[in-house]
């Protein structure tokens, strides 16, 4: 496999060849063919949960595994291990599983809201319920007939009484004097019944208004509290999940073949078969965000 190292032009020798790579002795190389992996080699390893680009295909010589490379001259490319990055399918999968998140949150903090406005209108119980209000309509209308029918019926029994007594004869002038302050003492009484029991159907009524008014308000103002507490939870969601999503996008992309497609025997790639699912397991940017 190749080293990913360039000249050096300005201090002589070797460096990497990416800035994200550092030379190591006696690791591990995981990233690259599958002959060699868990062998322990000196190359350029990448940092930052990044791995190195493998544009090129490298194949194995027969018997040179005996040497302990698995490698034979003249089968390693140049061109591979120069970058450190991810393939395009780990940043697409990256921002998938963000998205996901993303929207698994804006889910939740809508179901929440949802439950704290049913929590407020069960609160409110029957007050809230707009057959309340009508019920009490209907009872004051009710009472008031009533009153009025009552009335009537006693204003009537009153002018009959006043009537007959107005139609003897032999009646002094201070005789009718007193029937007429009679008469109109009973008709001031008769009118202040019908006054105070429709002030009493009124003030009914508005009792069941008033707390009609007062449940609504509460609903309102809880609603309102559990609206920003959910306004401010989307936007939270919404910056965190976007600052990732841009420090996603801001990861270098490389080809690595490896990383794309499944190996079927030995290391020979199935390049014209279904590329590798990305999983968090091969996915660097998955297990990081």
């Amino acid at each position: 496999m190749g080293s990913g190292t360039t000249v050096d032009s300005e201090l002589g020798g070797c460096k990497c060849a990416d800035p994200n790579a550092e030379w190591l002795t006696g690791t591990a190389e995981k990233n690259g063919p599958p002959a060699i992996k868990s062998k322990k080699v000196s190359a350029c390893f990448c940092t930052d949960g990044l791995y190195p680009s493998y544009p090129v295909e490298e194949a194995a010589t027969k018997g040179a595994a005996a040497s302990g490379t698995g490698w034979a001259k003249g089968q390693v490319s140049t061109a591979n291990r120069l970058k450190c990055g991810v393939i395009v399918e780990c940043l697409q999968a990256a921002v998938r599983a963000e998205m996901k998140k993303w929207n698994t949150g804006k889910w939740r903090a809508g179901k929440v809201l949802a439950k704290a406005k049913k929590t407020a209108r069960r609160q409110a119980g029957a007050h809230e319920k707009a057959s309340e209000l009508l019920k009490a309509a209907r009872a004051k209308a009710a009472a008031t007939k009533l009153n009025r029918k009552a009335t009537r019926a006693q204003l009537a029994s009153i002018n009959d009484s006043y009537m007959l007594a107005r139609l003897r004869s032999g009646l002094s002038a201070e005789e009718k004097t007193r029937m007429r302050a009679n008469f109109a003492q009973q008709v001031a009484q008769v009118r202040l019944r019908w006054n105070t029991r429709k002030a009493q159907a009124a003030e009914d009524y508005e009792q069941v208004r008033a707390r009609q008014e007062t449940a609504a308000n509460f609903v309102a103002e809880d609603t309102w509290f559990a609206q920003q507490a959910h306004d401010a939870k989307i936007d939270a969601l919404e910056k965190e999940h976007l600052t990732t999503i841009r420090n996603l996008q801001k990861t270098p992309i490389v080809v690595n073949v490896y990383k794309k497609f499944a190996t079927v025997s030995g290391d020979k790639l199935d390049s014209a078969g279904t590329p590798v699912k990305q999983t968090k397991d091969n996915c660097p940017l998955i297990k990081q965000y």
